[in-house]
């Protein structure tokens, strides 16, 4: 029996793959709503699996979405207050199968090229597979953006 360089190499991952998504808006008076999904399927060619510790990889699907909804005042520097929330559930839950967030901020417009933004978010992620806690983390954040 030869051994040649390319009975020693793993199978290469091959697979098949599409994304698609869409979004929507909504926008009356101060009201303004936003949302956007997208998906990206992965699907094996046979024989093209790479192996994992359990196994194949299967075929899947990652999943993530959001919605937004703010309202836009007159006055304190047309401030804004908004909220979203969004999910993401990837195709490998080797570490995680799931992450959630829920944010809410105010945005401050003083000028047209300046923008303030202050948010706070929680976000979680139920424990996977590996030995990582899961959990849930709690952030404030602050940005300053303008035009010149």
């Amino acid at each position: 029996y030869t051994l040649s360089l390319h009975d020693a190499l793993p199978i290469s991952e091959t697979y098949l793959e599409a994304a698609y998504g869409g979004d929507l808006q909504f926008d009356r008076g101060p009201v303004h709503v936003q949302a956007e999904a997208i998906a990206h399927d992965r699907h094996y060619e046979t024989g093209q699996r790479a192996p994992t510790t359990a196994g194949f990889k299967p075929d899947g699907r990652d999943i993530g979405y959001y919605v937004l909804a703010g309202y836009r005042f007159d006055k304190l520097w047309n401030v804004m207050p908004y909220a979203y929330y969004q999910d993401y559930r990837p195709i490998d839950p080797g570490f995680f199968t799931r992450i959630w967030s829920f944010d809410a901020g105010l945005n401050f417009r003083p000028s047209p090229s300046l923008v303030l933004k202050a948010q706070g978010n929680y976000a979680s992620a139920p424990p996977g597979p590996l030995p990582l806690d899961g959990g849930a983390t709690l952030q404030f954040t602050a940005q300053a953006s303008w035009v010149f």
